[in-house]
């Protein structure tokens, strides 16, 4: 009996364990996304010629939604859970991304920065929110110092 209790909690670890190292791959990923859009959307925007002021506030687009939304995506993400949150801010900065694919100009570079400032962000929230909750209460400030 007591050789199946250590199994179980064996086997719990190890999936603890590969749930943590697909969240960090994730967020690799997501991150290389949001990182490399920043630098081709200032690149294409000066492309197009626009001026320093629109590149500017397109840069700016990355945080001032993200920052209007993040109390709000917090309980939203605390009330239904990380997996939602997640897989919505994963797939919006696959579209974010491929969104000035089918428009010409500035224009779609708007939106796309929007939407990719606020999918990272929806992610964000909800990985910090499942690092929080990969142990105890008291092991909560040792999870987020991984």
């Amino acid at each position: 009996m007591a050789h199946r209790a250590a199994c179980a909690v064996s086997r719990a670890a190890r999936t603890r364990s590969h749930t943590f190292i697909a969240l960090i791959a994730l967020g690799i990923l997501n991150h290389t996304v949001l990182t490399g859009s920043r630098v081709t959307v200032s690149l294409f925007a000066l492309s197009q010629g626009a001026s320093p002021l629109v590149v500017g506030t397109l840069m700016s687009l990355y945080a001032f939604l993200p920052m209007l939304f993040s109390v709000s995506a917090g309980r939203l993400s605390d009330r239904i859970g990380v997996r939602r949150p997640m897989l919505l801010g994963s797939c919006g900065l696959v579209v974010g991304v491929a969104l000035p694919c089918f428009g010409s100009g500035i224009a779609p570079l708007f939106a796309s920065t929007s939407l990719l400032g606020v999918s990272f962000m929806l992610f964000q929230l909800a990985t910090q929110n499942a690092t929080g909750g990969f142990g105890p209460p008291s092991e909560r400030a040792k999870n987020f110092s991984l």
